[in-house]
This record gives structure tokens, sequence and C-alpha cells, in this order.
């Protein structure tokens, strides 16, 4: 089979991005480390006035109302002056910025985002933003990629893989999910599935995901050790049960975009000076967090916590308050404070929201349906990534982050990717027909205008070989011939074969060596006396192999400028003939298979004998 009918784009440079993209993992990942140690560093200065690098937690202390309302105020402040005075880029999660600078700048990111990013969000967490790091990495983690790229001689669609190698390995660092890093980069950064992007990302997330276990953290972020009730016990009973869980925190993740959003409005409108509206957003938090310290923060030990249903109550009643103010608390500060450019990321966030409303959900299972094995813990993982799909769409990622970020894949529980499965494609399918396209990630691109394509399929024309839509092999025309008697063929308007634009012209051994055109004709006509059809035709021209796709003719007339192309056999001889038209024809026939509905298949009976004259009766 001729080495064209694969992915010509891999080779022969994949190993070359594969090495930078090793290279790019590697350092991603000391990013992340080191990000994670400034969030540690700056809470426990500020909260506990010491000097540590370790994660805490900002409300597990007892501390004055004043630092607890005053230290989100203080983060809002330096963001301010950051954004302002170094660039706007650092508001938000990271991951908007990532898609627009891959979608609108060529995967160029100015080397300073790779600086100020993860500063202004150790700055708003370490104070008490209620955000995760993975967000920033995100952005950061691509800001080395693409920085990387614009130093090296690649092309744009290398730098946008390399992009998508830090955000995979920045993300797999952070928490220790490389699969699911690979799926959610593939999902809103690459937009393609193809072994050119797929190997150098699966490289350089496997990378984050080794340094997370080395440098962070020997375990996954999340780590489940009670009894989640997703093991041979639940049976097809609890399905049922999930999709309606799925389809609640699909409710849950459509309410928290709109809410987002509108609040971003609302602010954006507010009479404030651009700079104190991070200020504005950080009194409200620390007012927020007055009455619930715990919604500050980076909150991963409370969603281990909330998934281990280590609860402060023991009471049904009151574990079930308890997660109903973390659900509301949390959901208020975490979108008051993007809605007002602070800089930090939604995963946790969403998580600790779904994680709290799946618990939720998962007392009233237990108090009603005790006998199917469901247990609060189990519905708090589905629900944690159930309405992460919802506000994301990224559902695949989604899945895969249930099982891995949570290890429950190691204890036994091979049933556990089932009620993901059923839970995030549920809230997928509810979120989608209650706000449509608009997602977390990308409800700020589309508001500027960027449309970001959300399904992937194949090219239609990379499935149709030229061989099934090419004209008929064309008149081939030797070398030798006259130039004069070009005119008369072309003017030959009773001949059907005739009526082309161009005409391949062959060698004695039968192999194209040139086109001729009309444009040829015309462009010669006053000096065609003493010329062959070589002489004013196109030499060496672009050409294309039966067996070869139409896209890959498509790209190969776009570059050239050309509405044809001979098409040859493996010996260089003529095979047929390529036009505008004839992939136009390809392409309607494509879409009539998605647009035009068939008729109804129908049964026919079977004839009745002849001699028969009416129904058969049983003989008497």
């Amino acid at each position: 089979m001729p080495s064209r009918l694969g992915d010509y784009s891999v080779r022969p440079r994949i190993l070359l991005i594969g090495a930078l993209a090793l290279a790019v993992g590697a350092v991603a990942a000391l990013v992340a480390d080191a990000l994670l140690k400034l969030i540690g560093l700056i809470t426990n200065l500020v909260f506990y006035q010491r000097l540590a690098t370790a994660l805490v937690a900002p409300g597990a202390g007892h501390h004055p109302w004043w630092l607890i309302v005053g230290a989100p105020v203080l983060g809002g402040l330096v963001v301010g002056f950051m954004a302002r005075y170094g660039s706007e880029a650092i508001r938000g999660h990271g991951m908007p910025e990532a898609i627009e600078a891959i979608l609108r700048n060529g995967s160029k990111v100015r080397p300073r985002i790779a600086q100020l990013k993860p500063v202004s969000a150790g700055v708003t967490i370490g104070t008490g933003g209620p955000f995760g790091a993975e967000g920033p990495i995100i952005q950061t983690g691509g800001a080395v990629g693409s920085v990387l790229g614009q130093i090296l001689n690649v092309t744009t669609t290398e730098r946008k893989i390399l992009l998508a190698c830090g955000a995979g390995a920045g993300m797999a660092a952070i928490l220790g999910t490389p699969i699911a890093a690979i799926l959610f980069v593939v999902e809103l950064l690459l937009f393609e599935f193809r072994a050119r992007s797929f190997i150098p990302v699966a490289i350089a997330s496997g990378i984050g995901g080794i340094m997370h276990f080395v440098l962070i953290e020997g375990r996954p972020l999340f780590a489940v050790t009670t009894v989640v009730g997703f093991g041979p016990y639940f049976g097809l009973g609890g399905l049922p049960l999930i999709a309606l869980l799925g389809a609640l925190c699909g409710v849950v993740g459509s309410f928290l975009t709109k809410l987002l959003y509108r609040l971003e409005d609302v602010f954006r409108k507010a009479p404030v000076n651009e700079l104190l509206i991070p200020v504005l957003g950080g009194a409200l938090v620390g007012g927020i967090g007055f009455f619930d310290p715990s919604v500050l923060g980076t909150g991963y030990t409370l969603i281990q916590s909330v998934l281990n249903t280590q609860y402060a109550a023991n009471l049904a009643v009151g574990a079930g308050f308890f997660l109903l103010a973390l659900l509301a608390l949390k959901a208020l500060a975490w979108t008051v404070a993007l809605s007002t450019g602070s800089s930090g990321g939604t995963l946790a966030p969403l998580f600790m929201m779904g994680g709290a409303f799946g618990a939720l959900v998962g007392l009233v299972f237990q108090a009603g349906f005790p006998s199917l094995g469901l247990t609060a813990s189990a519905c708090a993982i589905v629900g944690m990534v159930a309405v992460f799909a919802a506000a994301s769409r990224a559902t695949l990622a989604s899945i895969v982050f249930g099982a891995e970020v949570t290890g429950i894949y190691t204890v036994g529980n091979v049933s556990a990717l089932v009620p993901l499965a059923v839970g995030c494609v549920v809230a997928d399918a509810v979120a989608l027909y209650l706000i449509g396209d608009e997602t977390v990630m990308t409800g700020k691109l589309t508001r500027k205008g960027i449309r970001v394509k959300q399904e992937y399929e194949a090219n239609l024309l990379e499935m149709v070989p030229v061989s099934e839509v090419m004209s008929p092999k064309p008149r081939a025309l030797p070398a030798t011939m006259p130039a004069a008697e070009l005119r008369g063929l072309m003017e030959d308007i009773e001949r059907p074969e005739y009526h082309m634009r161009s005409f391949p012209v062959v060698d004695r051994a039968g192999k194209v060596v040139a086109v001729v055109t009309r444009n040829d004709l015309v462009r010669e006509r006053d000096c065609l006396e003493g010329k062959t059809v070589l002489d004013i035709g196109t030499k060496d021209p672009t050409v294309v192999h039966p067996d070869e796709s139409v896209y890959a003719a498509l790209q190969r007339m776009v570059w050239r400028h050309v509405g044809h192309l001979p098409v040859v056999d493996d010996d260089g001889r003529p095979a047929g003939y390529l036009s505008r038209g004839d992939i136009h024809a390809a392409w309607r026939r494509k879409l009539s298979e998605e647009g035009v509905r068939e008729g109804r298949l129908h049964i026919r009976r079977p004839a009745r004998d002849a001699t028969s004259n009416g129904p058969d009766r049983p003989r008497s």
C-alpha cells in the first residue's frame, strides 16, 4: 500500500516534536510544582504567619474576622495592578485564553504570561481566592510550549501541539491524571484527534503524571479510601438513579454557567474603576468567607473529605445542611471572584460543588433505596465529574477524571466507569438542551465573536478517494504537438471530452510532464508559431493519485492556486482529471448522507398461491 495513504503529517518530524514534548512536559510539571508551593507559601504567610510551602486550607485555623475578610481584598488589589500594568490576559481561569491563542493568535502566547499568570494565581488563591491551581497551570504550561515553539523553527500546527503539550502536562502534574489530561486537551484545545498531535500530548502528559507522584504527592489528588459503592453489588437497579443524578447535575452545571456570565455582565457595567473591580470581588468573597471560611482557597482537602463522607456532622440532617451550605456559598464565592477578573482555575471549584451536590442527593438515595447499596460517596464522585461535564462539555475527560483523580480504579471497583459514564453523558445532554453551546470554558470567547467547534468528526473529504469522483481519463497531448493545433481542440465544442480547461502533456513513454491550459493558450496566442504544447505549458505540474483523498487534492489546489489537477497512476501516466466541480459533487454527496431522509424499509408480504381463492382454512 503506498505510504501516501497514511497520516503523512506524522513523518518524519514526529520524533522531533516528541522529543520537544518530553522537554515541555518536564518544564510544565516543574512549574506546576512551583505554583503549588507558591500558593502554600502565601497561604501560610497571610493566614498563619509562618514560613512554609505546604498546602493548607485558609479557613482551617481560628483567624480574626478582619483577616478572613481583608486577605481576599489584598489579593484582588495585587491582581488588579498586575492586570493593569502587566497583562490583561492573567484575568480569568486560563482556558479561554489558551483556546483564543490557538484560534486567533497562531498559538502564540507572550512570554510574560508564563511569568505573570502563576504569580497572579498564587497571590489570588494564597489570599483566599476560591479557585484551584489547574486552570492557571494550563495557561502557564501552554505558554511554556508556545514560547518554545516561537523560538524554534516549527510550523503553526506544531506550535499548537507544543502549547497543548504544556497544558496537558501541567494539568497531569497538578491532579495526577495523565489519561484524563490527554482527553481534556484533545476535547478543548487540539480540535483534532490525530497521531501527529496525540502522541506528543500523551508523552508530555505522561511525564506530568509521573512527576506528580514523584514531586507533589504519592497518590491521586482526591484519593478515596472508603467503600464507594461501585463494586459488583452495584447492580442495574442503581443506574436509573445515577441517570437521575446526572440530569440534576446537568441543571446545576447549566445554572452555574449562566450565573457566572450574568454576574460578569453586572460587574462589567458597574460604575467602578476597572482596577478596583477585583478588589470589590475580593471584598464580597471575604464576606462570604466570614460565614464559612472553608470555601476559601483551593478546597482540595475539603473535596477529599466530601468524597470520603467525612462530614462535620454525624446525623443525616446535619450532613445535608452542611453540604447544602457548602454548595451555595462556594457557588456564590466562585462566580463572584471569577466574574470580577480574579485569577484562578475552575476545575476544583466545580469538583467541590458537584461533589457536595452529589453527596446531598446520595443521602436522599440512601434513605429511600437502602437495598441498592448506593452510597453518598459514590454519588459524590459521580456528581463531582457530572457537574464538570455539564459546565465544560469535556465529557470523555470527565468520565476518566472520576476514576483517575480518586483512584477508585485501583481498589477493585471494576464497574466504576459505567455509572461515571451514565452520569456525565446525561448531564452533558441536559446542559446541551438547557444552554446550548455556551460553557464555562468557551462562553467568554463566544461573547467576543470567536466560534469554538465542540463536535469533532473526520473530514468528509478525507474519506473519499480521488478515484471515486474524478472525471474520466482525459485526452493526453504529446509533448511534440504544435501549440497552434491546441486552439482547434479547445474550440471543438461538439466533442465533450474537449470541454476542459487543461490537458495533460505526455512524453514518449506516456508519462505526464506538463499541463497546458486555456490561459496558456490565451497568453501565447500571438506567438504560437514554432512552439509545442510543452513549450507553452507548465512543466512538472502538481498531480494527484487515484488512491489519495479528495481533501489532499483540495489542499494542493489551494496551495498552487489552480482549479484542476491531472490524476496519474503509480507510473506517472494519466488516469483521470479532477476539477473543483468534482470536489463540489463529492461534498454534496457526503452532505446528503446527513441531510436527506430516505424512505422507510418496506417488507413485502409473501405472495399467495395463485390457485387460492381466499384465506387458508383448516382441512375438514
